[in-house]
């Protein structure tokens, strides 16, 4: 099958799935849907797929995000913080959502990689996304249908979960970090806390069920735009801040 319009596939995992986006230009041709297993390394995941890619230019160094493929081990491959190639890849795409998401996916589950159809309930949610610049699909969590999407802004990949509830949004960014209930812990989140708090009407610092800290909102569906703006203007403040005190004790290590 020759490709000739833009292609995203999902990844199904059972009760829960992700979503990649294919360069066009990279796709030669596919043969889907198709059974892989998905196997975990370091910061990585990796898998098969019949999919035939056009050669491009080999790289040595990932970005977080990205799909490459892999020719040595003929695999796709998503890298998720710090692994590099074991040797060059070829960037063909990327992933769409939240990192952290994929963390959570254990080495030698069998999956079926499929073309993506986009769920019909959610497509007006996943083009408020698209016209404010993010890539943005529907995915499954656990059986639950919910908008994964990321937007790249100054640098910082801000990936967003997003839910439609009775007419209302709730969103969940990506997280920051592990809350641990200890003295610095409490006192970094409750200063962060009460600045986003003053600042924004919308976004808030919270925590996951798992304790990790995120920043979310809730609106209604006339307000996502105002939700977003917030949420990613609020992830770019935390995360520089959470930098610079992080650089900052460091160097004072030295």
């Amino acid at each position: 099958m020759r490709l000739l319009l833009h292609m995203m596939v999902e990844v199904s995992l059972g009760e829960s799935s992700f979503v990649l986006s294919l360069r066009d230009e990279m796709v030669e041709s596919y043969s889907l849907p198709a059974k892989t297993t998905v196997k975990v390394w370091k910061h990585e995941l990796y898998f098969s797929a019949p999919i035939k890619f056009v050669w491009g230019e080999r790289e040595t160094l990932a970005l977080p995000g990205n799909l490459y493929y892999w020719p040595i081990g003929e695999s796709l491959c998503i890298f998720l913080g710090l692994s590099e190639p074991y040797s060059p890849v070829v960037c063909v795409g990327e992933y769409v959502g939240r990192l952290h998401d994929l963390r959570s996916v254990e080495d030698g589950v069998e999956a079926e990689v499929r073309t993506y159809q986009q769920e019909e309930e959610l497509a007006q949610l996943v083009n408020a996304f698209v016209e404010r610049g993010f890539s943005a699909a529907t995915a499954r969590k656990q059986g639950e249908i919910f908008v994964a999407a990321h937007k790249v802004v100054r640098g910082y990949r801000i990936g967003v979960c997003a839910w439609l509830e009775q007419g209302f949004v709730y969103a969940e960014s990506e997280p920051f970090f592990r809350y641990t209930n200890d003295f610095l812990s409490t006192s970094v989140v409750q200063r962060l806390k009460a600045h986003v708090g003053k600042r924004y009407r919308l976004a808030r610092l919270d925590l996951t069920e798992d304790e990790w800290v995120f920043l979310s909102f809730t609106c209604s569906q006339q307000e996502i735009g105002e939700g977003l703006e917030e949420l990613l203007r609020a992830y770019q403040e935390i995360s520089g801040w959470l930098l610079r005190e992080r650089l900052s004790t460091l160097f004072q290590q030295l």
